[in-house]
């Protein structure tokens, strides 16, 4: 389960050099 956490803090880390614009899947989830 380590690896669904890391996996979630670095999608979060790539939406925000995204610009932001998966902000609103993640909160979707």
């Amino acid at each position: 389960k380590k690896n669904v956490a890391l996996k979630c803090v670095t999608t979060f880390l790539e939406t925000d050099f995204d610009g932001g614009r998966h902000l609103r899947r993640v909160k979707k989830i």
